[in-house]
């Protein structure tokens, strides 16, 4: 069964050109094509329309098929947006910037056509919007330095005598601990003389050798 030309949609349209059948596509999808198009040129002309609600009313008015059908209308204004606008390859940044830069012609023709202090202020304001679209109402972010990002050097050593600090004596050191571990239990400081390469490390602890079993 044949669509009406209300019953297309956009994902109608999509499926049709990525098949490549547009050629042949049936009168009502070119009908609805054709709506979209016209809805696109007309808010083109700010002049005339001026607002979305007048070019509902338009088409409510004028296209048979959409009369009086306020909610078809509103939906193929929605839908011709998203069919010419909707580029993902244009980016967000180029989008600000396009913008401000439309704002800054108004801004000079303003500035052109002013005739008194009330007229520079109002194109003022034009102006500030340009600035907070670009983002110039913000601080900038601090700039991290690149080298925070590179790889920390690591050496794994037992051997400080490979660096210029050097290592402590070993013997001072266990006699140290000896003398001022007293708190210690004797498998604490034999596990501390490992950690310290005083004596040979044991992997492996049996129960009873490990401090933390105390």
């Amino acid at each position: 069964m044949a669509k009406k030309l209300l019953d297309y949609t956009l994902s109608d349209l999509y499926e049709w050109i990525e098949m490549g059948r547009s050629q042949n596509a049936p009168e009502e999808l070119f009908e609805y094509v054709n709506i979209l198009d016209k809805i696109r040129a007309m808010r083109l002309r700010k002049d005339i329309y001026g607002s979305k609600d007048a070019i509902i009313k338009h088409l409510m008015s004028f296209e048979p098929s959409l009369k009086d059908n306020r909610y078809k209308a509103n939906l193929l204004y929605s839908e011709s947006i998203e069919y010419f606008y909707s580029d993902e390859n244009i980016s967000q940044r180029a989008w600000k910037n396009l913008y401000a830069e439309e704002l800054d012609k108004a801004y000079d023709l303003a500035i052109a056509l002013a005739t008194n202090t009330n007229d520079v202020e109002k194109a003022s304001r034009i102006k500030e919007k340009a600035a907070k679209i670009r983002g110039l109402d913000k601080d900038e972010p601090e700039k991290i330095p690149e080298n925070l990002f590179n790889r920390p050097y690591k050496i794994y050593t037992m051997d400080m005598n490979q660096f210029e600090i050097g290592s402590e004596d070993r013997n001072a050191a266990v006699a140290w601990i000896e003398e001022n571990g007293k708190k210690l239990s004797v498998k604490a400081i034999d596990r501390i003389k490992q950690e310290m390469g005083a004596s040979k490390i044991k992997l492996f602890l049996d129960e009873a050798e490990d401090p933390r079993k105390d």
